[in-house]
């Protein structure tokens, strides 16, 4: 706009400083950078009255709440016009990293028109729209032109990307009054054209983090002699003369966590603990009396793999599996009450009852999961989720006394095999 003013007021300059009888012939080499100046001046003047029109859209969408329409040109609301009906945006690497796409073209829809063709045919706002009628799309003015180049009513398919997934909407380009074709161009008896609608696809979510309740019940399909983990434990318990524990299931403390890396696939951890702590005192012979301490703890987990199917919008199912570790440990202190003397250090260690065990056992697991989640708010939920625990280990139990480990014999193969049911919030989707 600077250049072309400058050329109008140079050319003023050099016809006032003409001589007289070059008069004409200054005034035909002036006309003509006056007429090439002024097709400037017209085209830089058309551009800015597009974008002065684009920024009043936009502040009277601020102010009346309305939805701006993508409108191209100063001609935007002919209705020989055609238009999506969206809103778009170029898309950055990180915006393309974090929504783990691929390629390096392609234009981001942050939203959609209300009856707009976008909307109709199932496309929504986080969708990146990849092909255009068949022609990859570069950047947002790219876009624009590609649908300029197209008349009202015409049936366009459009290829676009969505949670790790690529897919295909058929729209008809309406024009900027909404119609899908003009009405002046719709001849007596015919129909417009039908708009074709696709299913909007639901989300899988993005992942998150959940606490919750875990009920365990033991039980081996293939080995049903084989003793489970809490009637290994009651064992220990009577035998030390402890009150024994419910040997149906048990309450643990759950915690999961999950991240979507594509296509409705979660990838995450898992963990479960339940842990119990007993004391009490016993008559080993009428003139000793000993105190025992017990703690049992009992624990799993490992990494997640989940497969999540959108089916609808606010409740999620999902196929998983587990694959991890577990452990479980029981320690027992025994202390004799009895005086300790600097000078009596040996008839202490040889003629007490204080000891310590610690027994152990570790498994390999897998565990397959079913689950569903249903979505409250846009960040809270429940997840249900039940599973089959199935472990591996070696044969027996171990005792580790100062660091070094050893086997305990006539031990029991026990398993950790049984039921999962936990029920719990989520956040983050």
């Amino acid at each position: 706009m600077k250049k072309t003013i400058a050329i109008l007021v140079l050319g003023l300059l050099v016809l006032a400083l003409l001589p007289e009888k070059d008069t004409s012939a200054a005034e035909n080499e002036v006309a003509g950078e006056v007429k090439k100046a002024m097709e400037e001046v017209s085209r830089e003047v058309e551009a800015a009255m597009q974008e002065v029109e684009q920024e009043l859209q936009a502040v009277e969408a601020e102010l009346t709440g309305d939805e701006i329409q993508i409108f191209t040109g100063l001609k935007s609301m002919d209705s020989r016009t055609p238009k999506m009906g969206v809103y778009l945006s170029d898309l950055t690497f990180k915006r393309a990293w974090q929504m783990h796409y691929p390629y390096c073209h392609g234009v981001l829809i942050t939203g959609t028109t209300s009856d707009g063709a976008a909307n109709k045919a199932g496309l929504m706002e986080d969708d990146i729209v990849m092909e255009f009628d068949n022609v990859p799309v570069r950047h947002e003015d790219h876009l624009v032109s590609l649908i300029r180049s197209h008349t009202v009513g015409d049936l366009v398919q459009v290829k676009y990307f969505r949670y790790g997934e690529e897919g295909v909407a058929g729209l008809v380009l309406q024009s900027a009054s909404g119609d899908i074709v003009p009405l002046a161009e719709v001849k007596e008896g015919e129909e417009p054209d039908e708009v074709i609608i696709e299913k909007k696809k639901h989300t899988p979510g993005d992942g998150g983090i959940g606490w919750y309740p875990i009920w365990y019940t033991p039980y081996d399909l293939v080995n049903k002699d084989d003793p489970d983990m809490l009637s290994s434990m009651n064992h220990i318990l009577t035998a030390l003369e402890f009150q024994e524990m419910p040997d149906e299931r048990i309450l643990m403390n759950g915690l999961g966590l999950k991240g979507n890396v594509g296509k409705g696939w979660m990838i995450g951890g898992q963990f479960g603990y339940y842990g119990d702590r007993r004391s009490g005192n016993t008559e080993i012979d009428p003139t000793t009396d000993v105190t025992r301490r017990l703690h049992h703890s009992f624990m799993y987990g490992g990494i997640t793999f989940e497969k999540r199917f959108p089916i609808f919008s606010h409740v999620i199912p999902s196929l998983g599996c587990m694959v991890g570790w577990g452990n479980s440990t029981v320690t027992v202190d025994q202390l004799q009450s009895s005086d300790y003397d600097w000078n009596n250090i040996p008839n202490t260690v040889n003629n007490t009852y204080n000891s310590h065990l610690e027994l152990y056992k570790n498994y390999l697991l897998v565990q397959p999961t079913a689950s569903i989640l249903v979505r409250f708010t846009d960040w809270l939920g429940i997840m249900v989720e039940g599973g089959y625990l199935l472990s591996y280990s070696k044969p027996g139990w171990r005792n580790r006394v100062i660091e070094e480990d050893f086997e305990m014999e006539n031990s029991p193969n026990t398993t950790m095999e049984g039921y999962t049911i936990m029920v719990g919030p989520w956040f983050g989707f």
